[in-house]
């Protein structure tokens, strides 16, 4: 499986307009060499613990890529949503991404360029049999802050005024740095960023937080279409 769906899964923040499979991460062999894990921060538990606390989510998201090998930077908006262990996400720019997670299974939705092909078919990527690491990442993220911390280990914090940012170390290959800076003072999330290996710097921009709200089950169903063209797992 590619490494390039596996890092549009996370864009769940997490989704691009190039198509893959996820690739399953091992765990690191105990012999390896790792950075001294810091204890979170009162400040940082406390924010966290609001989002997994929370029944539900509604976020609005600014999604940003840069890319140093071709030194392009692109921007899409969208919009998550999260309960019950369930994630829906969309990203539009040029083109429409749609993200599904549900029941352990991932469908991965991506509509034509309507400036190019406004006939075109909806490209669908289903994965069943797999979870990519960094999708258990943003579902502890928002529902189990232990696990995530365990996951995602403070190495530093650093403050300015009631901005908190804190670097993470991940626990898995294909990323090395994630970020997370939050607002002390709202208890929110304000940004996610993370570089994976051949250098992309991704920042998620989270904005116009709802906790709470409750959610209709449809808005987390995966709704196929005949003219779908299905891309085998």
């Amino acid at each position: 499986m590619s490494k390039e769906l596996f890092f549009t899964l996370f864009c769940v923040c997490l989704a691009s307009a190039n198509r893959a499979q996820a690739e399953v991460v091992s765990k690191p062999k105990a012999a390896t060499k790792s950075v001294k894990a810091a204890p979170a921060s009162h400040e940082l538990t406390k924010v966290l613990q609001k989002y997994s606390s929370a029944s539900s989510l509604i976020v609005d998201l600014v999604k940003t890529d840069e890319k140093a090998t071709l030194g392009t930077k692109t921007k899409s908006q969208g919009q998550l949503k999260h309960s019950g262990g369930k994630i829906y996400l969309i990203l539009e720019s040029d083109k429409k991404v749609e993200f599904f997670y549900k029941d352990k299974k991932i469908h991965l939705i991506e509509y034509p360029d309507q400036d190019f092909d406004k006939n075109g078919k909806r490209k669908v990527t289903a994965l069943t049999k797999t979870k990519p690491a960094l999708i258990t990442g943003l579902l502890d993220l928002f529902s189990n802050t232990k696990k995530f911390l365990n996951n995602f280990q403070i190495i530093s914090e650093k403050k300015e005024k009631d901005i908190l940012t804190a670097q993470l170390k991940p626990q898995v290959k294909n990323l090395k740095e994630f970020t997370l800076v939050v607002n002390t003072k709202s208890n929110t999330i304000e940004s996610i960023l993370f570089v994976d290996e051949i250098d992309t710097k991704t920042t998620l921009e989270l904005k116009n937080l709802k906790l709470n709200k409750k959610i209709p089950t449809a808005v987390f169903e995966f709704k196929p279409l005949k003219s779908d063209e299905v891309i085998p797992e």
